[in-house]
């Protein structure tokens, strides 16, 4: 496939976490997937994972601060991304780019296996 055929469905992820509150609220296509409120929202980190379609998994990392270190082993540290079927959002190919082939492989997949629960 190339141009526009190959770009398969959209679906909005959206993460609220309100640092002040500690209220943090995951909504997947316009569906509230979770809800939640932390006590030690500054200094906590946030994970979930959820499952779609068919085997699709996407993993949320947040994190109330930067890191201290932008790189942990091979990992480039971020204060926070999405994880899809492993590929960090940071690494997806951007839209104009999807079905030109030839392209250099650079994505660098996360090695986010298990996430500690929320």
């Amino acid at each position: 496939l190339t141009g526009a055929e190959c770009r398969g469905q959209e679906h909005e992820v959206i993460l609220i976490w309100s640092i002040v509150s500690g209220k943090r609220l995951v909504i997947f296509d316009k569906k509230i997937l979770h809800q939640s409120v932390t006590k030690h929202n500054k200094t906590s980190d946030f994970y979930y994972t959820f499952s779609f379609g068919q085997g699709h998994e996407v993993q949320l990392i947040a994190r109330a601060l930067p890191p201290r270190s932008s790189r942990i082993g091979q990992e480039k540290m971020r204060q926070y991304d999405m994880v899809l079927n492993g590929l960090s959002f940071f690494n997806f190919d951007p839209i104009y780019q999807l079905g030109i082939e030839n392209l250099t492989d650079h994505h660098e997949y996360s090695t986010f296996q298990t996430l500690p629960s929320a």
